[in-house]
Formats: C-alpha cells, sequence, structure tokens
C-alpha cells in the first residue's frame, strides 16, 4: 500500500520482451493460453505428426496448436505479433488489425470473400480470419492484391461479418493510416487516452515529440518508449555507451555541423563497406543528407534513448572540436 503517491506509477509493457525473439510457445504460456501438458503434446506432436489431427510431422508449434484446440486463432495471431514485434495494429473488437490492409481489400470484397485481413508478418505472409476454409481462386486473389503470401486463419464467429462491419466501420471514422503512436500506448493499457489527450495538447504548444511529454511526465518509461519506436520503425534499439566510443565516433562527426548533430542526436562512428553505422535518438532521421556529408553510399541507423544520447553527443563534440 502507497502510503504517500508523489509520482504517478508507470505501467509495464506486456508483451513486448527485449532481447532475443522469443520462442511462440513461451510467449503463449507465459500469457497463460496454453499450460506445460499442452505445450508438451504439441512438441511432440511436432516431432511425430497426428494423422487423426491432420497435422504433419515438423509444422509450426502455433499451427499445431490451433489445430489441437489448445490456443484460439486470435490469441495465437497476437502471440505472433509480439513474437516478431510488430506493433502496428489496433483491436477491433477481438480482431488485430493493420489498417493499411484495408485499402487492398475493401468492405465490400470482405464481405463478398468472407474474409477480414489481421496482419503482415515476415514469416506467415499476411494471416487472414475467415469463418471457412477460403477456396484456392479466393487466396490466389488475396495474394495478387496484397503482392504476398496469404496465410488464412480460421475463426467461429457465430455473426463473422457483422465483424467485418464493425472492423470497416472503425476504420472509416480512423482512417486507413498506419498506427500512430498514441493509439499502441492505449491498445496496450501503457496510457490511457486521458493522459494521451493531455500529452498530445502539449506537444503541440512545446513542439516536443510525444513519446518526450510522457516520458517527462512519468506515465511512460524512457526504455519503453524507445523499445515501441524501435519495432514501430523496424530498427535495433542498442544501448549507445556499448555501440560508441566516442573517439571512434568523432572524426564522422567532425564532417557534420555541431548544431546538426545535437538537433538530431545522431552519432556516426563506424564505415563497413559502402555503409556508415550511426546512432540516433530519431528513428525517422532523414539518412540521405547524413550519407552525402559523409561521403558514403548509405548510413544505417541504430537506435538509443535520447537521455543516453544527449551525454554521449557532447562528449564526442568535445572531442571532435579538440
Amino acid at each position: 500500500m502507497h502510503l504517500v503517491a508523489t509520482k504517478p506509477a508507470i505501467r509495464p509493457m506486456p508483451g513486448l520482451p527485449g532481447g532475443p525473439q522469443r520462442k511462440i510457445g513461451r510467449i503463449l504460456l507465459s500469457r497463460g493460453l496454453v499450460n506445460i501438458r499442452q505445450l508438451a503434446h504439441a512438441a511432440t506432436v511436432q516431432q511425430t505428426g497426428l494423422e487423426a489431427e491432420g497435422v504433419r510431422r515438423g509444422e509450426r508449434l502455433g499451427a499445431i496448436l490451433l489445430k489441437l484446440g489448445y490456443v484460439s486463432p486470435l490469441h495465437l495471431v497476437r502471440a505472433l505479433c509480439d513474437q516478431a514485434g510488430h506493433v502496428g495494429f489496433l483491436l477491433f473488437g477481438r480482431y488485430p488489425v493493420e489498417p493499411p490492409l484495408a485499402r487492398a481489400i475493401p468492405r465490400s470484397l470482405a464481405h463478398r470473400m468472407s474474409v477480414l485481413p489481421l496482419v503482415r508478418l515476415e514469416e506467415s505472409g499476411v494471416l487472414i480470419a475467415s469463418n471457412r476454409q477460403p477456396a484456392a481462386v479466393v487466396l490466389a486473389r488475396l495474394t495478387r492484391r496484397l503482392h504476398r503470401p496469404v496465410e488464412p486463419v480460421t475463426v467461429t464467429e457465430r455473426d463473422f461479418h457483422r465483424a467485418i462491419d464493425v472492423c470497416y466501420d472503425a476504420l472509416e471514422a480512423r482512417g486507413t493510416t498506419p498506427v500512430r503512436l498514441g493509439e499502441i500506448l492505449v491498445r496496450d493499457r501503457l496510457a490511457t487516452i486521458a493522459e494521451i489527450d493531455e500529452a498530445l495538447a502539449e506537444s503541440r504548444r512545446s513542439g516536443k515529440p510525444l513519446g518526450e511529454v510522457l516520458v517527462a511526465r512519468e506515465v511512460l518509461d524512457e526504455r519503453v518508449l524507445y523499445l515501441l519506436l524501435a519495432r514501430k520503425h523496424g530498427v535495433r534499439l542498442v544501448s549507445a555507451r556499448e555501440v560508441v566510443d566516442p573517439r571512434e565516433a568523432a572524426p564522422w562527426v567532425a564532417h557534420l555541423s555541431p548544431t546538426y548533430v545535437r538537433h538530431t542526436q545522431v552519432l556516426p562512428y563506424r564505415q563497413a563497406g559502402g555503409t556508415v553505422l550511426a546512432v540516433t535518438s530519431d528513428p525517422t532521421l532523414d539518412t540521405a543528407p547524413l550519407a552525402e556529408a559523409l561521403g558514403c553510399r548509405e548510413v544505417a541507423l541504430q537506435l538509443a534513448c535520447r537521455s543516453e544520447m544527449a551525454k554521449l553527443v557532447e562528449e564526442t563534440c568535445r572531442i571532435a572540436a579538440a
């Protein structure tokens, strides 16, 4: 029990662990969606196959858990998103949907084919929900529209077409643009709608990014913010001190304006072939001007927390100016 509350509690970040990619079984187990016995049985079936359930030897563990009835289709999709570090979706009812996919599969076509586009995952292609196994011609048409392989996920919705309308109604209200940071935070219960609205108002007044405002208000832990940003923009999150030696970075920084380096918090530090490696706190940084200034083919960005970069940038700029 807290006797004195001087700071708002910083919420934990469910489903977004750091470090290497976790196995799907561990994710499902940690959430209580399967138990040890079920996981062990599915692992055995993966080695041997199970003709009665239509499971071939060597199938993916998630697909086996699904066929055995140990996990629901939509719980599996959420776990696959977490495993892949994919955050660009919203929940409409029980359905995780990536809004831009709705541009490729409009509502009328979704009803006609009895499908709902869910998310894009590298290993699985595009996951599509359906209340029946889609015909081969339907899968081929969807593949052409989405320019990626399609994998159906069979759901047991009583009124699936009503679920399709709920999703498309929500998408029409917000648009089909990619998911924004505030929406991700509300979706994963890392912030409330009120906290996001207040932070957005301050962000507009001050010109500071939303994430920076939320960290300053102690609504969000800085490391959690940058892990989300790294996954949203597809860059690697690193500890800047472990990656960058200021003495190694200083000769590269000497080619740049100190004002630019401090404003963007970017530290180029090593070359690999025609690519220069750089660490920054801005995942949206335009690398074309940086590559031109450094005389390299391209710049590969890694992401680090703003507070960590601030001290490192100053130290490197002092060495570069000496």
